[in-house]
């Protein structure tokens, strides 16, 4: 949440906005005076004497509307110097300002005028109050002038003020939200906690069900502590002052502290903390090096004196309980120990769902030495040795000056909880101070006498404080394991015929209460419902009952019983009393059976003076009245009725208009395309209405959304109330008269989304729409009560948004009963294999729950292996077409082992496949050639590797024997020294990162597959850049800032979709080659001579074209249950044109012999014709010499049209300051092809371009200007930059993977380019 005094801005416009509502408070109580309305944390507030009035709620209203006026009349804030004097005759009337004056040295003194207002003030402010339009009175309290209970009671109004309208609504929400999670409101509303003044503020009390967590939490925290070693202890609450002088607490933390108590000549204090307690026990005994380490906690009671202002229910109050620990350990144990704290915090912390929390290196002012233990040596010692550690062990952190403790530095993990301002939950501080203080000593393995170091460390910080966090974090919805209410559910049959004898496994779990145990037979009729209950209560009276206990008090049936009508309750029919004894057990069994039958399978036996404990015959909660279902497999499965969410259907998500992105530019007017989904046309409906919505406000279509009041705002995008007159005339040119409310233009664009009649107009307007989770099951996509059965504390939608290397260890490790154990056994293995089988593909990134939509084509292919090897069938053959795209290195080799597994496990395997790695691990090899298109088609070699290697003839061999390679640059770009940098982006696993990209070089984007590169380069920076320089609404990732886009003219992304729909698209109409050669057929004289203009050659047309076929040269034949068949069309004969078209002849071939030219055979056809040459000569560098220039875009690859677009680039005149981004170029590529694109994208780079290209391949790594390595590895483990530099620079980094890697290859490439130059030397 906003700290409203750390930003400037939003510091001076909230301190204006104070000034405005002054100024109308004072035009609607002209008697008010007014001392301070200052800036806080929360907004801003202003306290006022109205004398006898008194603020209300409905007073709030009539000061916000006063407010408005001000800020309408558009009055500057005027900033005066006065004399003390002025200011004192100024403010004569005003006790309050004359008390602050009186203060002030003698000098200039500000004022500031806002109209017919004047208030005292040193500023700033804003320029002018119609800055402040965008506010909301929050709360109104009563407050003591100078916060002293002696003086007077003034009125004290909150407020805040944001720049925009969204910004205040979200801010609103969040306050909203943050009532609805303040652990205050949730204590009550589930009988947690108390306070009482008269017990004392800041001292909670701890209510059943509240101390119920409590103990949860500590047994929690102990057992993980027993199994690191940890020795538990229990230490007075109290201490002597001596005590806390001899640690030094005494002079730094003493107005923290109650007072002293005198008592027989010693002064006691209630303990604020608990380190010199364990000192003391430490120093109990002698201690060598080999008892070393010793690890003391405690679960601790301390006191401190917090301000009234600071106390916050459970979180922070003047009681609390410490996980204290004291680890005393040798200077050579700290690493070690260090260590085993930080994971036990973040172990800590995967149990809890904690994620969202950083690392903070605490460490002294050394300007403000007072508050520290003076002695620089050790301060520096234990900083240094602090920061040492972190650094080994691998922690990200970062440093602040002035948190650390007085006796030494300290790590903190802070905490940002889902509302407000993040928090400390854990610490860990080093220490070479007390130790010393206390004298401290153990013998080394030299027999000296030497100072043990103490690491203090508190994991759950104070459990109170740690209760607080989870509860707001979670609403109140605990997980199971620390519920304060437990219900017993018994599968007991629903049939009445069956309730007899399944009543008896009641009886026998109440029998095994104990002897003695006295217990009241329930049966409830009903569960919390609002009523008197008078007829009920009468009806059970007369069918024999004589007692009910309603809302836990047990009353009898004959007495006069009121109950409030609209407060809830819960009544239950006390059927029989019972204790627990020999031969009970008849009577205990007739009296369970009536109990469940009167509670409709329901029944609760009361241990009086205890618990209760509920029996059901249904799978129901009986706190929160989920009704569970018979568990089978339907009802987890999102795609059946009985388990998806109702109001998703099981999507997990729903589509929505998004605002943002159909109004971009607030400050456009509506005439000139301010609503993008909807150009201007001032005749159409929306238009019609909008206009006499805009009329409304006396605005026109001249104006944009920023000039509508705020209230027309939210009505314009959501809709309005109000009824609008306004004229229409339809398609037959009828014109009406229409009164309608104004739709709003968000839920109109979903609308006709929803509604659109043709698939263009549905992808149209679907840029305009966003995926939001559904607000019901928020994404898991399933019903509450299938998301209600947990297996190790995790329901199914929690255990499927797991990745696959964290999912096999959850299940490895889960904690089963011997009989859960057999029934879980066979399941678990299967399940166990099946993960495994995608983790050794490369894929334990990757959830379960992961969309299949957003899987790659090689990610798919894998779970396709996966599950084949899952079969475990022999004698198969597999068909696998190039598995590897899409693969880091690293998973290559796994991916390899993997098909070795399934050729060794007796079946066959045919991969087609360009990875060299591939290639030479095969068996056997065929390899088809020797060019591509007509120029391929032979077997150009077979045999094993060797035997391909050593064929001359085929290409595929020339690479593996080294003849022909992809050789390294002779250096690589320094680019133009500017940089586009992204600063923290945090989408999807992206950890918060900056990344800095070189200008003028090309960059290659490395890692393993899911480390984040196509999140960081497609949704962060490509679809940022284009909002930024191509003005569209793309959704883009989450990131703070992107610096130097001002370098960057355009961004073009250079992707693998196709060129166009449809097979009317092809590379000659794409490159634009298409409208040269027929403008050249047009000067033709037979073209002259009949008039035909370059139009006549178009295929898309009316005159030149085929009429049969429209210029396809194919006619579909649509088949009633079949696929669609194409057969030529019988006129043209696959031609596209007529006759007459045809007869125009160039060089003696037509426009249709032309269009099924290769683009190597058009070159020398077209070799007198410059501008066509050029871009056919574009098209053959990149490789694509072998297309024919009419080829349907429908045919062709994903990588062959990323080429063809890169041609089309090439074509086009340079700027030099483009930005060109390409994901996995060398998707399909043969080593040959990948030589050719990388000669033109060198080009593009040479050029003064940028290339950014997102790729696996080693060979586009190793030629790289810079690399950008993610990782270190996919998934949660990824989204970290592991490395930047040149390629040489990532091979020297240990923790990259593609270092590893590419290391070897460039050696590789060296030796095989020293190898060449000394063939030609010789």
């Amino acid at each position: 949440m906003v700290n409203f005094k750390e930003d400037e801005q939003l510091k001076t416009l909230n301190h204006s906005c104070a000034h405005v509502m002054a100024q109308a408070i004072k035009h609607l109580y002209p008697q008010a005076k007014f001392w301070v309305g200052p800036v806080v944390a929360e907004g801003f507030y202003y306290d006022i004497d109205l004398g006898e009035d008194v603020i209300r709620d409905e007073d709030i209203e009539k000061i916000t509307k006063e407010m408005k006026k001000v800020v309408k009349s558009g009055k500057k804030i005027i900033r005066r110097e006065v004399s003390k004097e002025e200011a004192l005759e100024m403010f004569a009337d005003d006790p309050y300002k004359l008390d602050l004056i009186a203060d002030l040295e003698e000098g200039s003194i500000t004022v500031y005028d806002q109209g017919d207002f004047t208030d005292l003030c040193r500023g700033p402010h804003v320029d002018n109050v119609k800055l402040c339009k965008h506010f909301k009175l929050i709360r109104h309290s009563g407050a003591y002038w100078k916060g002293d209970s002696k003086n007077k009671m003034l009125q004290r109004i909150y407020g805040v003020c944001f720049p925009t309208a969204e910004e205040l609504e979200a801010h609103l929400q969040l306050l909203e939200e943050a009532k609805e999670r303040d652990h205050r409101k949730i204590g009550k509303d589930m009988n947690l906690f108390m306070v009482d003044d008269l017990v004392g503020r800041g001292l909670p009390m701890f209510l059943p069900k509240g101390y119920t967590i409590w103990q949860e939490l500590e047994n929690y925290i102990k057992e993980k502590e027993r199994k690191l070693g940890y020795l538990h202890v229990m230490t007075p609450c109290v201490g002597t002052v001596n005590l806390y002088k001899t640690s030094g607490h005494w002079d730094h933390y003493k107005e923290n502290m109650f007072p002293p108590m005198e008592m027989e000549g010693e002064s006691f204090v209630l303990r604020p903390m608990n380190c010199p307690h364990h000192m003391m026990i430490y120093a109990n005994k002698r201690h060598s090096y080999k008892n070393l380490p010793i690890r003391i906690g405690e679960i601790a009671h301390d006191f401190r004196y917090e301000s009234s202002g600071t106390l916050k229910g459970i979180e922070r109050g003047r009681h609390f309980c410490q996980n204290d620990a004291h680890l005393f350990v040798t200077p050579e144990q700290i690493k070690d120990e260090f260590t085993k704290v930080v994971e036990l915090i973040f172990s800590t912390y995967k149990d809890f769902g904690i994620t969202n929390y950083r690392c903070v290196l605490s460490l002294r002012d050394p300007e403000n030495k007072e508050k520290y233990h003076d002695d620089d040596e050790m301060w520096n010692t234990a900083e240094d040795a602090l920061r040492d550690v972190m650094n080994s062990i691998g922690i990200e952190y970062t440093e602040e000056i002035g948190e650390a403790a007085f006796y030494g530095p300290k790590l903190d993990v802070n905490v940002q909880p889902a509302i407000g301002n993040e928090i400390t939950l854990s610490t860990c501080q080093l220490d070479f101070c007390l130790p010393a203080k206390f004298n401290l000593s153990y013998i080394d393995s030299n027999g000296e006498k030497q100072t043990p170091v103490v690491l203090h460390r508190a994991i759950l910080g104070s459990l109170d404080r740690f209760m607080a966090y989870i509860l707001e974090e979670t609403k109140g919805n605990l997980p199971t394991w620390l519920a304060p209410v437990q219900a017993r559910v018994m599968p007991v049959k629903t049939d009445d015929e069956g309730l007899n004898a399944y009543a008896q496994e009641i009886v026998d779990a109440l029998e095994a209460l104990g002897y003695c145990t006295k217990l009241l037979i329930l049966g409830p009729v009903a569960v919390g419902k609002k009523g008197t209950h008078k007829k009920l209560l009468e009806e059970l009276r007369k069918e024999g009952y004589v007692r009910v206990r309603i809302d836990g008090e047990v009353a009898v049936l004959n007495d006069d019983i009121d109950l409030e009508k609209n407060k809830k309750h819960t009544i239950e029919v006390v059927v029989d009393r019972i204790i627990i004894k020999e031969g009970i057990t008849q009577r205990l069994t007739d009296s369970v059976e009536a109990a469940l039958k009167l509670g409709d399978g329901m029944m609760v036996a009361g241990v009086i003076g205890g618990k209760d404990h509920i029996f059901s015959t249904h799978f129901a909660c009986p706190e929160c009245g989920i009704s569970l279902p018979k568990p089978e497999p339907r009802i987890f499965s999102f795609n059946n009725p009985l388990g998806a969410c109702p109001a998703c259907t099981g999507l997990g998500a729903s589509l929505e208009a998004d605002f943002s992105r159909i109004l971009p530019e607030h400050g456009l007017s509506f005439r000139l395309g301010a609503i993008k989904p909807f150009p201007y046309n001032k005749e159409s409906w929306l238009y019609k209405q909008l206009d006499a919505f805009l009329k409304s406000y006396s605005l026109g279509m001249d104006n944009c959304f920023d000039d509508l009041p705020e209230e027309a705002q939210m009505e314009f995008e959501f809709g309005g109330t109000e009824l609008l007159t306004f004229q229409y005339t339809n398609q037959d040119g009828e014109t009406k008269t229409y009164q309608r409310t104004f739709e709003g233009i968000v839920p109109m664009t979903k609308r006709r989304y929803e509604e659109a009649w043709t698939e263009k107009m549905k992808e149209t307007l679907s840029n305009y729409l966003i995926e939001k989770p559904c607000p019901v099951c928020h994404g898991a996509r399933l019903r509450p009560e299938s998301l209600a059965f947990h297996v190790g504390n995790k329901n199914i939608a929690e255990l499927s948004a797991m990745p696959v290397a964290d999912l096999i260890p959850f299940l490895e490790n889960l904690d089963l009963t011997e009989k859960e154990k057999v029934i879980a056994d066979q399941i678990l293995r299967e399940v166990k294999s099946r993960l495994s089988f995608l983790s050794n593909v490369g894929l334990e990134y990757l959830t379960l729950s992961r969309n299949a939509m957003t899987l790659s084509g090689g990610e798919a292919q894998r779970i396709r292996l996966a599950t084949q090897i899952g079969s475990g069938l022999v004698g198969v053959l597999y068909i696998l077409d190039e598995p590897s795209i899409g693969l880091h290195q690293r998973d290559n080799d796994r991916l390899l082992a993997t098909l070795k597994g399934m050729r060794d496990l007796g079946n066959t395997l045919i991969v087609v496949e360009h990875d060299e790695d591939t290639i030479r691990t095969a068996d056997w090899v065929v390899d088809i050639g020797p060019g591509a298109g007509e120029k391929g088609g032979y077997i150009v070699a077979e045999g094993t590797p060797e035997d391909v290697k050593n064929t001359p003839g085929s290409i595929t061999g020339a690479y593996l024997r080294g003849e022909k390679y992809i050789p390294l640059p002779e250096s690589r770009r320094k680019g133009n020294g500017l940089y586009l940098t992204i600063r923290g982006a945090t989408e999807h696993n992206l950890k918060n990162i900056d990344v800095k990209i070189p200008l003028g070089e090309m960059t290659v984007v490395t890692g393993e597959s899911g480390s984040g590169k196509s999140t960081l380069i497609n949704e962060i920076l490509y679809q940022g850049l284009s909002n930024i320089k191509n003005h569209t609404s793309y959704g883009t990732g989450s990131y703070k800032s992107m610096e130097g886009t001002e370098y960057i003219d355009k961004v073009i992304d250079i992707d693998q979709q196709p060129i166009g729909r449809t097979p009317r698209s092809n590379p000659a109409t794409y490159t634009g080659i298409f409208t040269d050669i027929r403008e050249l057929f047009s000067q033709t004289s037979e073209a002259k001579m009949r008039g035909y203009k370059p139009g006549r050659f178009s295929f898309n047309i009316k005159g030149g074209r085929c009429e049969a076929c429209h210029g396809d040269g194919i006619i579909k034949i649509e088949m009633q249950f079949l696929s669609d068949v194409y057969v030529p069309c019988e006129v043209c004969h696959g031609a596209r044109y007529n006759r007459e078209t045809l007869e125009v002849r160039y060089k003696g071939k037509n426009i249709s012999d032309v269009l099924n030219m290769t683009v190597d055979e058009a070159i020398p056809f077209f070799e007198n014709h410059d501008k066509i040459l050029r871009k056919l000569l574009t098209l053959q560098e990149v490789g694509l010499g072998y297309i024919r220039l009419g080829q349907p875009a429908t045919t062709m690859s994903g990588g062959e049209a990323q080429r063809v677009k890169l041609a089309t680039e090439l074509m086009r005149r340079g700027t030099g300051d483009t930005l060109y981004i390409l994901d996995e170029p060398t998707t399909g590529l043969h080593s040959e092809d990948i030589r050719k694109l990388l000669i033109v994208l060198q080009k593009l780079v040479d050029q003064g371009n940028t290339v950014v290209i997102i790729e696996h391949n080693l060979d586009v790594a190793k030629v790289a200007d810079y690399i950008i390595d993610l990782g270190p590895e996919g998934g949660d483990k990824g989204g970290e930059v592991v490395a930047e530099g040149t390629p040489e620079e990532i091979c020297q980094v240990s923790r990259s993977y593609t270092g590893q890697y590419l290391k070897p290859v460039i050696d590789r490439t060296i030796e095989i380019m020293k190898r060449h130059k000394d063939d030609r030397s010789q």
